[in-house]
This record gives C-alpha cells, sequence and structure tokens, in this order.
C-alpha cells in the first residue's frame, strides 16, 4: 500500500491523459486488491482471536468449578 502512495507522485511524470487513464485504472485495481487481502487478514485474526477467547473462557470455567468443588470438599471433611 506504501508503494501505491509512492507512486502517485508518478502521475506528476506522465505525459499523456491515455497513459494517465491507464495507470490510475492500475492503481484503482491495485488498491482494491490491497483492500480486499486487508480484509480477509482482519477476518482471520478475528476468528483466531475469538477461538482463543473461547479456550481461554471454557480454561478459566474448568478451573472456577475444580476450584470450587475442592472448596466444598474441604468443607464436608471439616
Amino acid at each position: 500500500m506504501i508503494g501505491q502512495v509512492a507512486g502517485i507522485s508518478r502521475l506528476a511524470l506522465i505525459q499523456t491523459d491515455s497513459e494517465r487513464q491507464t495507470y490510475m485504472a492500475q492503481l484503482a485495481q491495485d488498491t482494491l486488491s490491497t483492500s480486499a487481502k486487508v480484509s480477509r487478514m482482519v477476518l482471520e485474526r478475528k476468528q483466531n482471536y475469538e477461538q482463543r477467547n473461547q479456550a481461554r473462557q471454557y480454561q478459566l470455567k474448568q478451573f472456577i468449578q475444580q476450584s470450587s468443588l475442592e472448596g466444598l470438599e474441604s468443607n464436608i471433611g471439616k
């Protein structure tokens, strides 16, 4: 994406409208492609985060249940 932004300065060097239009169309296509890649990456990272978060929540729930059970068992034994 940085390359695309830097490439905009190339517009000043293009001499004909036809070349400029071709360059702008390619730039638009590249930007769209990059945007789609970023969107996919964001979705993938979000899904990974949610999976890790669910696993962590499950671990915490198991820990709390086990701690509560051990606390009850120790109170019953007294």
